[in-house]
Parts: structure tokens; C-alpha cells; sequence
């Protein structure tokens, strides 16, 4: 017989609240950051050491089970270790309410009525100072009030209760998750989820029992025992130390646990495919038990959050780089996944593809300058504007939500030729740099317009890379410039013409036509002698042909066209690699 308890009571639900807005200082690398969350996902997109994990585990140290330790002080580029680190949260009535129910404003305590939005808002400040408990800090909390110009700054009355904190509950889900691993630990999410069944001990209906289905595991291990000689001989062998030790009475084996919970530690996750032997999850790969992990938090979040306080607190989930070890089909399906998490959700990622298929409206870009870490949100307009382009563009919004760079140029030739011959002038490869190319197709395309407002929103250097023809110089005219509200034309410092004409022409007026002939020989293609036989070719077989000659341009050290290193230029400049000598 067991001694747990019969199913417990339901929790009661925090409804009606979420968290509108962070602000952190002095912890890790960030210096002060303050960050909008989305009443579901947010994503945070940006390079490595851009801040992406500091906040996740400011949030988990202000709102969970972390305790903060002393490395998370943040530590100044002279080496000045910060006295203290603090994060601000902002609570805000959940869904349209702009207003608290009277139930929760009481709860609450301390909520204020925001001079800007007019929304009724909690603020909360979580400090973390060096204590006398070696590296771990300390934590103190107040609560924010705001003044006429809707500064926030910390209250010393009334005092914060702690038991007002859990109406949150922030939980970290780390990129190296492995559910395998995880199933022998049972602090882990695993061993929670299965610490209670909630098999109720007596059942009143005709469903099973815990006293009924806990006496057939005693039928089954006793049977078993009969049936095996092997623990016949065993069980007889160890009866021994009754006689050694007369504290013992009996010895008994159990092949079968007696309790469930118990039994229930053994449970085997196994993955079928038709007319192939069931494999258990430790014979699957990294990315099958990094998701298996994800989706168990979410039972755990079902059953086992707020059990203790009586009512389900509003969870924060932090997943770091949820796509780890998955094949570009899964990380297809992941946000949907991600979406069916519980509360509110903050993803670090590094995944194009991931961005890919999110609302721009829902995307943080993590920008590190030498002084500071920002995180750019595009204006709600804009990202309307994105969502429609992002349709159009040949390579993924993902690219360029990551980029340093974008250059935006006419077609995918451009899109083919352009990153080989940088490569030559620049010395290594234009994607090292972060720099990312934009089909637009045409620079007479809306999405032109719309890329570069958004790359402008984003603090995102950019550069058109157009036709040196009428159809070129009509479409900059078409095209505004973000800052200024000028329409570009050749001589802006963000343009550069391609030449002549199209970039096929640019190719043959930098005099590659051993280049060309080479490339059509090796394809077994014949130039005919004919008007334009070159630029012909070049035209028929785009973008691959242009592609192959780019290559045989930079095997044969061949000088580049003055465009290409105009550009070149261009980009070494707007991305401080180098001294921008264009004198444009």
C-alpha cells in the first residue's frame, strides 16, 4: 500500500495578468537593456555574446528558482565590478483589459495607473547585491511607482510581501536539454512530472484504483519470482544475511517495484516506425530528445506548477535555442510547438529558418555596439510592411533579420555573382562578415522600399546595388530614403551603380571573356558568333553562368570590375573593418 496522498485538490488559475516589459542593469554582459515582450512569444535574434542569454537568466534569477551569483555582476571594460544588478518587470492586466479585476488590484498591492498608456501597472524592482553567503548574491525587492513624467522608481513602502512573487514562476529550458539524461535525475522535469500519478488510492467509479492496480504489481512481481529460477536461486542465496544480521527479518526480491510511482521512474519513451522494432528514446538522436524535453515541460507545467501555493501561477518560459539538433523539417513545425508552451514564452535563437516563419512584429534584434547592447523592435507598420515582403524575397527574412549587412540588388544573378567576386577583394567571404544579399527582382518592386525602411529601423546598414541603366536610375526615384525623406538617385552615398548596364555587360567590360568562352566550353555550349554572342550567353543561362564566371575570375586572379570594389568599400566602411576610402 502506498502512503501518497489521493489526488490533490485543483489548483486555482492566475489569470488575467502577464509581463509587459523588462528592463535589466549590470548583469553579465548587459549594461542596461529594457526589452517590450509579446503577450506570447518573443525571440531574441543577434550574434554570439549579443546579450540573448543574460536576459534569459536575468529573468530566471528575478522570477525563478535561480539564485544569482556574483559572475553575474556585470563587469565594466576597464574591469569595474557593478555594485549591484537590478531587473524591473511591469505587470499589466492580460488580454485588452486595460484594468485589473478588483479581486487581483487587491492582490496586487501596489498598482499604479501608467501616465502614458493609461493602463493600471505593477512594477516590481529585483535587486542583486554580494552577500555573506560566499558567491551568492543577494536579493531584495521593492515595488516602482511612477512620478508625473512616468519615471519608475522604487518604493520602501508598502514592502513587498515574497509571497506576491508567485504569481510568476520563470523557468530555463537549456540548448543542451536531453530528455535521456534528464530521466535519471528526479529533480529533473521528468522525475517532477512523474513524482505523483494522481491515481486516486480509492476509486468510486469503475476506473482502477491505487490499492487495486498496487496489489497486481505485488501479483506480478510474485508470479515473476516463481516463474524465474534464476531469482529463485537468488532470493535463497540472499535469505543469508537474515542469518549475519537478526535485525533483518526477511530478505524479498522486487523484479517489479511495488509502489507506481516507483514503477513509473522506469518508464521508457519508445519511437515506432511502421514494420521497424520499436527504438527506446536513448537510441534517438540529440534533436529528438532536446524536443521530447520541451514537450514534457509542458505536462509538467499542466500538473505539477503551482501545487504548492494553490493557485497556477503565470509561467515564463525561457527556452535557449529551442532548435538545437533539429532538422530543418522539425524546426519548420517548432513554432507551432513553441506557441502550445505555457504563459509567456522568450526564445534565444540563431536560426534563419526559425524567423523565417514568425511575425516580425515578434522578433527583438539584439544589437552590440562597443559601448552598449540594444534590442530594436520594428515599428508595427513596418512589420506589416515585412510580412508582405518577406514573401517576395528570394533568400529567407531569417537572413536578414541575422545579417550586419544587407545589399539589396536586381536578381539572382547579382544575388549569385556578387558574394564571389567580394569574397576576392574583401579576403574573406562576405557571410563571415555577416553581410546578406536581397534578391529584389527588381529595384522597381515595392519590397525594395520595404526593405530598406526596415533595414533602417533595425540599425541595419544597407546598399542598393542597381542597373547603371534608365530603368535603374527610374526605379531610385521610386525609393525614399528612410532618414532623410529624399528619393535616392546615384550619387547617394547607400547607391552603387553597376556599370554600364546590367551586370552580364559588367562582366564583359572588365574584359573576362576567356572567362565566359571557358565556362561555355565547359558545358558544352557554343558561343555563336553573332551580335552580343557573349552577353547573350550569359543571358540564356542565367544565373549560373555568370555564377561559374565569377569563379574562374578569382582562380585566375583576374583584376575586379570598379564597381565590385566601390562596393567593397562601401561595406568595409559601414562595417568598420575598414577605412571607407570612396570618398562618397
Amino acid at each position: 500500500m502506498s502512503d501518497v496522498s489521493t489526488t490533490p485538490e485543483p489548483v486555482v488559475a492566475a489569470t488575467g495578468i502577464r509581463i509587459s516589459k523588462v528592463r535589466i542593469r549590470n548583469f553579465r554582459c548587459i549594461d542596461e537593456i529594457e526589452l517590450d515582450l509579446e503577450p506570447g512569444t518573443t525571440y531574441l535574434v543577434g550574434e554570439n555574446n549579443s546579450g540573448k542569454t543574460s536576459i534569459l537568466y536575468a529573468i530566471w534569477s528575478a522570477l525563478g528558482s535561480r539564485r544569482p551569483l556574483d559572475d553575474d555582476l556585470h563587469r565594466s571594460g576597464d574591469g569595474t565590478l557593478a555594485e549591484e544588478a537590478s531587473v524591473d518587470i511591469w505587470i499589466v492586466p492580460a488580454g485588452v483589459n486595460s484594468q485589473f479585476s478588483a479581486e487581483l488590484r487587491q492582490q496586487l498591492l501596489h498598482v499604479q495607473q501608467d501616465r502614458i498608456t493609461d493602463i493600471a501597472t505593477l512594477g516590481i524592482r529585483i535587486v542583486f547585491k554580494p552577500s555573506q553567503e560566499g558567491h551568492i548574491l543577494s536579493t531584495r525587492r521593492s515595488f516602482l511607482q511612477p512620478n508625473d513624467e512616468n519615471t519608475w522608481a522604487p518604493v520602501e513602502a508598502p514592502a513587498l510581501p515574497p509571497h506576491l512573487m508567485n504569481h510568476f514562476e520563470a523557468n530555463l529550458l537549456y540548448a543542451s536539454r536531453d530528455l535521456d539524461v534528464e530521466r535519471a535525475n528526479r529533480t529533473s522535469l521528468w522525475g517532477r512530472v512523474l513524482a505523483d500519478l494522481q491515481i486516486e488510492q480509492i476509486t468510486h467509479d469503475e476506473g482502477e484504483s491505487r490499492i487495486d492496480l498496487e496489489e497486481a504489481l505485488k501479483d506480478i512481481a510474485q508470479r515473476i519470482r516463481e516463474a524465474s529460477p534464476v531469482l529463485k536461486a537468488l532470493g535463497a542465496d540472499l535469505a543469508g544475511i537474515v542469518e549475519a544480521q537478526t535485525s533483518v527479518g526477511r530478505v524479498e526480491l522486487q523484479p517489479v517495484p511495488p509502489r507506481l510511482e516507483d514503477l513509473a521512474r522506469t518508464t521508457e519513451v519508445e519511437f515506432h516506425q511502421k514494420g521497424q522494432p520499436a527504438l527506446p528514446l536513448r537510441f534517438q538522436g540529440l534533436g529528438s530528445r532536446s524536443l521530447a524535453t520541451m514537450l514534457v515541460f509542458k505536462t509538467l507545467a499542466q500538473f505539477r506548477l503551482g501545487a504548492d501555493s494553490g493557485f497556477i501561477p503565470q509561467p515564463i518560459t525561457l527556452l535557449e535555442e529551442p532548435e538545437a539538433h533539429l532538422h530543418p523539417q522539425a524546426i519548420s513545425a517548432l513554432q507551432s510547438i513553441l506557441d502550445r508552451l505555457p504563459g509567456q514564452r522568450i526564445v534565444s535563437t540563431h536560426s534563419p529558418q526559425l524567423v523565417a516563419y514568425i511575425d516580425p512584429q515578434f522578433v527583438r534584434i539584439m544589437r552590440r555596439s562597443q559601448d552598449s547592447i540594444k534590442a530594436l523592435k520594428l515599428p508595427p507598420e513596418t512589420a506589416k510592411e515585412v510580412a508582405q515582403f518577406r514573401r517576395y524575397v528570394e533568400r529567407p527574412f531569417g537572413e536578414i533579420i541575422f545579417a550586419k549587412a544587407i545589399v539589396l540588388c536586381d536578381g539572382s544573378t547579382e544575388r549569385c555573382v556578387l558574394p564571389i567576386l567580394l569574397a576576392h577583394h574583401l579576403k574573406r567571404h562576405p557571410a563571415g562578415m555577416g553581410i546578406s544579399f536581397v534578391d529584389c527582382e527588381s529595384m522597381n518592386r515595392e519590397q525594395s522600399r520595404f526593405i530598406v525602411q526596415a533595414a533602417h529601423d533595425l540599425d541595419l546598414p544597407w546598399v542598393l546595388f542597381t542597373d547603371k541603366d534608365d530603368a535603374g536610375e527610374l526605379a531610385l526615384g521610386n525609393i525614399d530614403h528612410p532618414e532623410t525623406g529624399n528619393k535616392l538617385t546615384s550619387e547617394s552615398i547607400e547607391v552603387i551603380m553597376s556599370g554600364r548596364k546590367q551586370i552580364e555587360q559588367s562582366l564583359i567590360d572588365a574584359g573576362y571573356i576567356n572567362e565566359i568562352e571557358k565556362v561555355a566550353h565547359d558545358n558544352h555550349i557554343e558561343i555563336r558568333s553573332n551580335r552580343k554572342p557573349h552577353l547573350k550567353f550569359l543571358k540564356k543561362n542565367k544565373p549560373w553562368a555568370a555564377e561559374q564566371v565569377a569563379i574562374e575570375v578569382v582562380k585566375a586572379q583576374r583584376p575586379l570590375p570598379e564597381p565590385i570594389i566601390e562596393l567593397g568599400r562601401r561595406l568595409e566602411g559601414v562595417l568598420g573593418t575598414k577605412e571607407d576610402v570612396t570618398g562618397r
